[in-house]
């Protein structure tokens, strides 16, 4: 389909409600552009509507760790994605994520905006916000891509409202879902709509906090305090080695031993992986 929007009334009014979009792009040469046009014209008054393709983000996340500890990022103060999350996406109560699929998923402008959210590193990220997706090309048909954004908009613990694609026979119809769409976010948001969470959502964090009471608190101490904090360490433990382990968390706060730690993350992370390509190394040589 090439998306050609009809006029739009503006008649939603969401105030004091705020909603944001963040788009991979707003070309208004394409369908994605249009798309947000559109769903920008639903209402009465100005949405925000960031350009992710304009936005200064000099860089990709480089899996520094450096988050771990007080998300802070290296690249704070140096471009606009920190602004972004915390202008923006933070005092929001709608966030629409707009984006093209390309190669199974989206553009490689959205891929790095996604990985350099991981300065709020395991902590959720819309808390109660209602969110939705507008989306260019045939998600039909990569439901892998749909159960990624599901699953995403659980562990942020927001409300996925709906996920709009541009798979529609005529322009009349997707002007139709999107005005729909808009209208159905401004209702949730009034009611504080909240469906329950299913095993997207629940899943990864249950594992997660296993994990985050064990070895995983030395390297991300600021996710162990927000779900000590949030009630998210809900289970007895008995291990006894790792509670005496634990006893050490205190030298986290000296610099030197913190500095050790966030060097030596990356290898830790890289040993099972190692171990098993020099398993595979080991068995090619003893095959010739």
């Amino acid at each position: 389909l090439m998306y050609q929007p009809g006029d739009s009334n503006r008649e939603l009014t969401c105030e004091p409600l705020k909603i944001a979009v963040i788009a991979e792009s707003v070309d208004p040469a394409d369908n994605l552009g249009r798309m947000v046009n559109r769903f920008q014209n639903c209402f009465t008054h100005d949405i925000t509507v960031v350009d992710l393709s304009k936005a200064k983000i000099i860089g990709p996340c480089m899996g520094c760790m450096h988050c771990g500890y007080q998300n802070e990022c290296v690249y704070d103060g140096k471009d606009e994605l920190r602004d972004i999350y915390e202008k923006t996406i933070k005092n929001a109560d709608i966030v629409i994520f707009a984006a093209s699929i390309r190669d199974r998923y989206f553009s490689a402008r959205w891929k790095l905006f996604m990985d350099r959210r991981f300065f709020n590193t395991h902590q959720p990220g819309s808390p109660g916000k209602q969110i939705g997706y507008l989306v260019s090309g045939p998600l039909a048909y990569d439901a892998n891509l749909r159960q990624i954004l599901e699953a995403e908009a659980e562990i942020d613990q927001g409300n996925l409202v709906e996920i709009v694609t541009d798979e529609c026979d005529t322009s009349a119809l997707l002007d139709e879902r999107i005005t729909a769409f808009a209208g159905r976010l401004v209702r949730n948001a009034e009611a504080s709509m909240m469906k329950p969470r299913t095993f997207l959502g629940t899943g990864g964090a249950k594992i997660f906090r296993d994990e985050l009471w064990g070895g995983l608190r030395f390297v991300f101490p600021a996710d162990y305090q927000y779900y000590k904090k949030h009630g998210m360490l809900d289970f007895p433990q008995k291990e006894l080695k790792t509670r005496l382990i634990h006893l050490a968390l205190p030298l986290l706060k000296l610099r030197p031993i913190r500095r050790q730690i966030q060097e030596r993350t990356k290898d830790m992370m890289h040993r099972p992986h190692d171990k098993v390509i020099q398993q595979l190394q080991k068995e090619k040589q003893s095959t010739n």
